[in-house]
C-alpha cells in the first residue's frame, strides 16, 4: 500500500508531501503514471503544469487524462495520480473507474490525490455542501455548488472520510458536522501543504507544514485529535 493524500492544490505543496509517492514510482521502474484531472485536453494541458513542476522526477512517465473523455483500462497505469478542482465532478466522471482504481492500488500501485483527489478517495466521499439541516457548517464558498453536505461512495481505499483546506478555508467544521451526524463513523480533515501518508505501517504519518485533524465520536459529542509532521 502506498496512498498519499494531500490537503491542497499543487501550488500549495511542497516537495515533501509527495516524497513517498515520487520514492515509489522510481523504485517500481519505468511504469506508466496515470494524471486525472477534469476538463478537456486543452484544458488539462493548461492546468497539468503545477503538477508537472511538483513530480518532475517522474514527469516523462506522466500521462495527461482528462476526464471529459474515456479514461479506458487503468491497468496499463503502474501509479495514479487524481487532481483538484471541483469534487463532484470528479466523483462523477470516476465512478465507473472506481473498482478499477481500488483493485490498482490494492496490488500495490501508489495513488496520490490532492484536495478533491484526496476527498473521494474515501469510503464515504464529501462532495460538497455547506449547510446540515438547514444549518451552516462552514462558509458556502466551499459548497462546491452544493448546498446540503453530501456525501456518497468513494472510491474506498482508506477508512475515514476526508476533506481538506482545513485550516485555511474553515473546512474541518465540516468533517466535524458529518461525524456528529452520524453520516460516517470518523473523518480527517487536512491543511493545505500538509499530507497524510499511508503505508504498510499501522498509522498513517504526516508530512509537510500543516496538521491533520482527526474526528471521531465520543458519546454524545466527538473528539479532535490533532497530528502533525514528526522531526526529521
Amino acid at each position: 500500500m502506498n496512498i498519499t493524500l494531500v490537503g491542497g492544490g499543487p501550488d500549495s505543496t511542497s516537495p515533501g508531501c509527495v516524497a513517498p509517492f515520487l520514492e515509489k514510482c522510481l523504485a517500481l521502474g519505468s511504469g506508466r503514471i496515470g494524471l486525472f484531472l477534469t476538463g478537456d485536453a486543452v484544458t488539462t494541458e493548461h492546468s497539468a503544469g503545477p503538477y508537472l513542476e511538483l513530480l518532475h522526477a517522474v514527469r516523462d512517465r506522466i500521462d495527461l487524462l482528462p476526464l471529459s473523455g474515456d479514461v479506458g483500462d487503468l491497468q496499463r497505469f503502474n501509479a495514479i495520480i487524481v487532481g483538484g478542482g471541483r469534487t463532484p465532478d470528479y466523483h462523477s466522471a470516476l465512478a465507473a473507474s472506481m473498482p478499477q482504481l481500488r483493485d490498482l492500488v490494492g496490488k500495490g500501485a501508489p495513488y496520490l490525490g490532492f484536495s478533491a483527489g484526496a476527498m473521494i478517495a474515501a469510503e464515504y466521499a464529501i462532495l460538497g455542501g455547506y449547510t446540515m439541516d438547514g444549518i451552516e457548517v462552514c462558509a458556502s464558498e466551499c459548497s462546491e455548488d452544493l448546498e446540503a453536505l453530501t456525501v456518497q461512495a468513494g472510491i474506498g481505499i482508506v477508512p475515514w472520510t476526508v476533506d481538506v483546506h482545513a485550516s485555511q478555508a474553515g473546512t474541518l467544521t465540516r468533517a466535524i458536522a458529518v461525524v456528529a451526524s452520524g453520516g460516517v463513523s470518523s473523518a480527517v480533515a487536512v491543511d493545505e501543504d500538509t499530507a497524510l501518508h499511508l503505508d504498510d505501517a499501522r498509522y498513517p504519518r504526516v508530512l509537510g507544514s500543516g496538521l491533520a485533524w482527526w474526528i471521531t465520536p465520543a458519546g454524545d459529542h466527538v473528539g479532535v485529535r490533532l497530528q502533525s509532521a514528526e522531526p526529521q
